[in-house]
């Protein structure tokens, strides 16, 4: 049911304050958007509201749903204040990074007109629905930029189903650790063996000293279930939020172009930039994405890379959920990367070159593979081996890379 426009208008607030890069910080609120002033921090300036633009997205979601602005984005919510600031801080976030690596590549980027739109999802199942609204299979994803509403589409990772699930196996791991620790305690004395009965429905006679070995290995079980709970709220915020972020503002900035032929693997390159540390200063760039150059790096290793020529010029290798998925946008990170940094001149004036498209026009596959190579030479086995040599060569953190 919709509500009146005025008891739809209480439910516009504005949020600002400081955009702190450390997830968690609380973000102060005032009536006037200010840019943040942090020292060293690039200040962009606020884009306008525009009220009837967020009523009429109100009146498409329905009842539950508000609006709070930030700088540069209107959010429409049903999630928690908590919720939400922790997404605010990460869509501001990437906005600057975003801006921070078009300027330091010399690529053209300006954001105008109103705030961007994003719709936050308290409920995976409500962000499923608007993902099927979209046409896209939701499974397996966390959130979506839609270049025809021009809109991104996230859900509260924290409530997300994988992280349900890990929270589900949390709370038997520190059930089944109390039933085990209440064995071992009421040890008749003497006792030299004991039963146990594991929760995958084992069942052994092990000595007490085995029983307490187990135990503790119990207890270091669970303790990496902890840990590694925020961590995957964490990689999935980033993979998801700051990923189709990006998207958003380098479509907003006319980077690329809605409605126009762009390569995918310059489309997901670009924004798996983003999935790691992000820039916060002027002159920075974006940090090494170490899931992305792990998985590069065991690719290599087994063979399985994808030859560059068909990573290029084949969209699918980014849009069918296949084994190779992964990969693709592994390399499409390191080629970015890679062009980014030790080739920027002339991938800049690439990436420049494809923004001049125009919306509806199409490029045969012949034509986009001329087009890389007049600006960045030709696809041969010395642009492969350079390009490896340099990726290789970074440093990665130790890690487990998960899908």
């Amino acid at each position: 049911m919709d509500d009146s426009t005025a008891n739809r208008g209480r439910r516009v607030h504005a949020a600002v304050g400081s955009l702190a890069l450390v997830v968690g910080a609380c973000a102060a609120s005032s009536s006037a958007a200010q840019p943040a002033t942090r020292a060293g921090r690039l200040a962009l300036p606020a884009l306008p509201a525009d009220p009837v633009a967020e009523e009429k997205l109100l009146s498409e979601l329905g009842e539950g749903f508000r609006v709070r602005r930030s700088q540069h984005f209107s959010v429409a919510c049903d999630a928690s204040q908590a919720a939400l600031r922790g997404l605010l801080r990460r869509i501001e976030d990437t906005y600057v990074s975003v801006h921070l690596f078009c300027r330091a590549q010399e690529i053209p980027l300006r954001v105008s007109g109103a705030k961007l739109q994003i719709v936050f999802c308290n409920d995976w199942s409500t962000y499923a629905e608007r993902a099927r609204r979209s046409q896209l299979d939701p499974a397996g994803t966390y959130g979506f930029y839609s270049q025809r509403r021009h809109r991104s589409v996230f859900c509260n990772i924290d409530r997300a189903p994988a992280v349900d699930r890990l929270r589900r196996e949390i709370a038997q791991a520190r059930d089944d650790l109390m039933a085990f620790e209440h064995v071992l305690r009421d040890f008749p004395p003497g006792t030299d063996r004991v039963e146990l009965s594991f929760p995958d429905g084992r069942a052994a006679t092990v000595t007490v000293p085995e029983a307490h070995r187990e135990l503790a290995n119990s207890r270091l079980r669970m303790r990496r279930l902890e840990v590694r709970l925020p961590r995957d709220v964490e990689r999935l915020s980033r993979w998801a939020i700051q990923h189709e972020t990006a998207h958003h503002v380098l479509f907003a900035g006319g980077v690329h172009v809605r409605g126009a032929t762009t390569p995918a693997w310059l489309l997901e390159g670009l924004a798996t930039q983003f999935e790691g540390p992000l820039a916060a200063e002027a002159g920075a760039l974006p940090g090494i994405n170490d899931e992305r150059l792990r998985e590069f790096r065991r690719a290599h290793e087994q063979g399985r890379l994808i030859p560059v020529a068909r990573l290029l010029l084949d969209d699918e290798l980014f849009t069918k959920n296949t084994a190779n998925r992964v990969i693709s946008y592994a390399q499409a990170w390191s080629l970015v990367y890679y062009l980014s940094r030790w080739e920027s001149e002339r991938f800049a004036a690439y990436v420049r070159a494809l923004a001049a498209r125009r919306p509806g026009e199409r490029v045969a596959a012949g034509n986009e593979r001329s087009e890389f190579c007049r600006f960045l030479g030709p696809i041969d086995e010395t642009f492969v081996r350079r390009w490896e040599k340099h990726i290789l060569a970074l440093p990665v953190r130790m890690g487990e890379t998960r899908r």
